[in-house]
């Protein structure tokens, strides 16, 4: 007779699968308002000196 085997944690330990998503989801809303913060910041130097940029050779690198 075969007997199957259950993969059950033992009492007191924590699915590590449980473990990664509770930090993915933690880490991204972290982040979420810094993130934020920097992409209007960013918006916010390409529309006061976006225009001088562009026209700036030294500048080159900077404009995709």
């Amino acid at each position: 007779m075969v007997q199957a085997t259950v993969n059950t944690p033992a009492p007191g330990t924590v699915d590590p699968d449980l473990l990664l998503e509770a930090l993915l989801y933690s880490v991204s809303h972290d982040l979420r308002s810094p993130l934020l913060t920097l992409s209007l910041a960013g918006e916010l130097i390409a529309e006061s000196l976006g225009a001088r940029l562009r026209e700036d050779p030294s500048n080159s690198g900077l404009v995709a």
